[in-house]
């Protein structure tokens, strides 16, 4: 078995918040304010609910991508 290599390739992180698109960091939220108008204010990780990468370039033939992203989980 050969030993894998190693690549870089470029890639966006990119979050999913409630109500919103795909975005990138920081990301915004649409809050509603207490006079009723609605304002976008920097969403916090804890308003995340789906993350991902969008890698702009193909993968080479054998090549493995290795994604990580640290949370802590609260009880």
């Amino acid at each position: 078995m050969s030993t894998p290599r190693a690549v870089s390739l470029k890639a966006a992180f990119e979050v999913l918040i409630d109500g919103e698109s795909w975005q990138g960091v920081p990301a915004y939220k649409t809050v509603t304010l207490e006079d009723g108008t609605k304002s976008r204010v920097e969403a916090e990780a804890s308003d995340y609910r789906q993350i991902r990468w969008r890698v702009s370039e193909a993968l080479p033939p054998g090549a493995t991508l290795v994604t990580t992203y640290r949370v802590q989980v609260e009880k």
